[in-house]
């Protein structure tokens, strides 16, 4: 026994070592019992750090606790809430910015939001905690011939003979009597009086 009041673990009578280790530890078999440290296990009397994807706050563990989902390993001995533009699934250690088309504005979530109507991100973009607004003179699709597919990773300039009012709006053709020579408009040119033009999408009369 140890003859102390309290002790966690008892020794044999005439030994330096425990007799039960769990949560101690020795460095050698001359050494009595050492509690675990935060960070860190112990079974057997042996110690070990705890591994990628857990830590342990407290001393004296025989396990380590698992990172739950919204949170990160910070170090061995701490997690803390995932931050705002990240995610985090739980059991990693490092957090996942959000990817193109996506954002989160809350810390501690172990999933990203998608881009709303009329916005969008791209992969470059450096916040990931917002959406940026489809300005005039853009669309937020890939394809000009009137058919619209939203991917909010990307806003397009608006492709001559088309205007672009921005936000949700598709790229519309120049009507007839109209035309724009230059990409990135939000309005099309009137022909002048001496001209016509009785097609749509056209970049001249």
């Amino acid at each position: 026994f140890t003859g102390r009041t309290g002790s966690k673990v008892c020794q044999v009578a005439g030994a330096m070592n425990p007799l039960h280790t769990s949560g101690y530890y020795t460095a050698n078999n001359n050494e009595a019992a050492t509690e675990c440290e935060e960070g860190s296990f112990c079974q057997n009397g042996e110690r070990e750090s705890c591994p990628g994807g857990k830590y342990q706050d407290f001393p004296g563990a025989t396990r380590c606790r698992r990172i739950m989902p919204g949170y990160r390993r910070e170090s061995s001995f701490k997690s803390v809430l995932c931050d705002a533009g990240f995610y985090c699934v739980g059991d990693q250690n490092d957090q996942e910015k959000c990817a193109a088309g996506k954002y989160q504005n809350e810390a501690g979530m172990s999933a990203c939001k998608d881009c709303g109507t009329g916005t969008y991100r791209g992969a470059s973009d450096a916040d990931s905690k917002l959406c940026i607004e489809i300005p005039k003179g853009e669309y937020g699709g890939s394809d000009a011939d009137d058919v619209w597919t939203t991917t909010h990773t990307t806003a397009t300039p608006c492709p001559k003979g088309h205007f672009c009012m921005g936000k949700s709006h598709p790229a519309i053709k120049c009507h007839p009597g109209t035309y724009q020579e230059v990409e990135g408009q939000a309005k099309c040119k009137p022909c002048a009086s001496d001209k016509y033009q009785d097609k749509a999408g056209q970049q001249s009369c």
